[in-house]
């Protein structure tokens, strides 16, 4: 027998004894007194989140027992499980999944040197393994006590998630606090999902702004989940951070691996041919009244299907992932029942931001029509309405995913074109019988071609009787759906269809544009409208 086996059992036993305490001390976190501390703000702790999130037994950390290497303001003798962040991957319905975890248990959360080098690595691991990445977040921003050793590990977090932007989907959940020059982060993901009581984002915070301006702010409204909706800035708001996780998880059934997969196909109950009836009765009986789009969209997708974004921001248009026969689908819709379904600066950022992110990830783009276009006057000029409208035509240009879009019912103007029209690159676009399709909203266009008509008028009467007789004039030359699909010189659409099939006909459409293929001149890359 070798004599040294002994000695060299008994130093593999002492190593894995102290292995496992060091182990056991990272699991407990910030201590019990956090840990309850935690659990009464109603929040769970960085590993409940982790737990909940991913598929039982799947995850897999990274950097367990990383610490900080400070030892400065009483650093030396302050213990940072984790350094106050967990990090690794795991399996989200059998997807594998990077992710960090927050832990505000740890310093409340803070990012530190070793802290913010995790998460600027367990991106780059992401990105080089092509899968999704979620980062959890509950901190009370950077640990300031380190100095300028957070800037090189800091900034890599941000160059990370800007390099791998259209290239693996970014979600991030903020369930706590995020400010300052951590806020850029969630704004640098694809999507943000918030806890309507406990998250909170700000670039600069009461305190920051108290001491910068001198302005009081109370961080339930301003920083709060509905104020960074209202803002552009939140896609999602939960009431729990067990609903939150449930969001995060429903969220990446919708999305690919990375932007190399087709998007999704599920399995679906809900026949592809289902008529409609009800689609009849939602349009009223003249244009100028509203109605509300969600109607229709829950009655022409997959049952239960659609997720809408950002439903806070602009519900002039309304966005969201839905799936059409199993497969999933970027929507983008007007809705009548707010501002009449008029474009403007906001519901064109909040369209290119969804378009922009199907295009990136392969997800067909559908669009719903129902606008009198874009809305004009001195206040919207002096916002620069003009670029906004031109960054939805260089993004649904430019977009070479599956475009399909139907025409409901007005498609005026600029509207027409943004909306998805043939003529600015739709593959497919179907309408209904009470579609108008025109460069002007009637009204406006019989009061600038027969001005010379209303200006003969000698009373109001008159006048409203004239032009109400010039604009059933003009519908009949120029809107009349039947004479534009006639004439294939316009090309304005493929079919007109019976509503009641609008959910076969653009499954139909979906599937013969499966093997959609378009490449664009090469280039360093475009340099859009902003």
């Amino acid at each position: 027998m070798n004599p040294t086996a002994p000695t060299r059992q008994r130093l593999i036993e002492r190593l894995l004894q102290q292995l496992a305490e060091r182990k056991a001390l990272v699991a407990r976190m910030g201590g019990d007194e956090q840990i309850k501390k935690q659990h009464a703000r109603g929040k769970l702790t960085a590993r409940e989140r982790i737990d909940r999130f991913f598929d039982p037994g799947s995850f897999v950390e990274i950097g367990g027992l990383v610490r900080s290497q400070h030892v400065d303001f009483g650093m030396r003798v302050r213990d940072t499980p984790a350094d106050g962040v967990v990090t690794g991957h795991g399996r989200v319905a059998g997807r594998e999944t990077c992710v960090y975890a927050t832990d505000f248990t740890v310093m409340a959360g803070s990012a530190g040197e070793s802290h913010a080098a995790k998460i600027a690595s367990i991106l780059e691991l992401a990105g080089r393994l092509r899968i999704p990445v979620v980062g959890i977040l509950d901190s009370a921003g950077a640990r300031l006590h380190e100095g300028s050793a957070l800037s090189r590990p800091f900034n890599q977090i941000f160059i990370n998630q800007s390099i791998y932007s259209g290239v693996i989907p970014q979600i991030q959940i903020l369930l706590g606090p995020c400010a300052a020059g951590q806020g850029y982060s969630p704004m640098l993901s694809d999507f943000l999902i918030m806890t309507e009581q406990t998250a909170y984002m700000w670039l600069g915070g009461p305190r920051l702004t108290q001491a910068a301006t001198g302005e009081d702010i109370d961080d339930r409204i301003v920083g709060s989940a509905l104020s960074n909706m209202r803002a552009g800035q939140c896609d999602l708001i939960a009431a729990d951070d067990e609903e939150a996780l449930e969001m995060g998880r429903r969220l990446l059934s919708y999305l690919p691996q990375h932007c190399e997969q087709p998007g999704p196909v599920s399995p679906t109950d809900d026949p592809p041919n289902r008529r409609e009836e009800r689609l009849l009765d939602i349009l009223p009986d003249s244009s100028r009244l509203t109605y509300d789009m969600h109607e229709i969209i829950e009655l022409i997708v997959d049952g239960g299907s659609f997720l809408e974004l950002k439903d806070q921001f602009a519900p002039n248009i309304i966005t969201g992932l839905c799936r059409l026969g199993g497969r999933v689908v970027g929507l983008i819709a007007n809705n009548p029942d707010e501002m009449g379904g008029v474009m403007e600066s906001d519901c064109s950022d909040k369209y290119m931001r969804l378009m922009t992110f199907c295009d990136a990830f392969n997800i067909p783009i559908v669009t719903l029509v129902d606008t009198p276009g874009y809305v004009v006057g001195r206040e919207w000029e002096d916002k620069g309405i003009l670029r906004h409208g031109a960054k939805l035509l260089y993004g649904y240009a430019c977009a070479t995913v599956p475009k399909v879009s139907v025409i409901l019912r007005r498609s005026y103007g600029g509207g027409n074109v943004v909306m998805g029209s043939k003529t600015i690159g739709a593959d497919f676009s179907f309408a209904w019988p009470t579609a108008e399709i025109s460069i002007m909203g009637p009204e406006s266009a019989a009061a600038v071609i027969w001005a010379d008509d209303l200006k003969q008028a000698k009373t109001s009467e008159a006048l409203a009787t004239v032009l109400e007789e010039r604009c059933r004039d003009y519908r009949e030359r120029f809107i009349n759906i039947f004479s534009l699909a006639e004439n294939k010189r316009f090309d304005f659409v493929d079919d007109i269809i019976d509503p009641r099939d609008t959910r076969a006909v653009l499954i139909r459409a979906l599937e013969a544009l499966a093997h959609k293929r378009v490449e664009l001149p090469r280039r360093k890359h475009g340099n859009p409208p902003q």
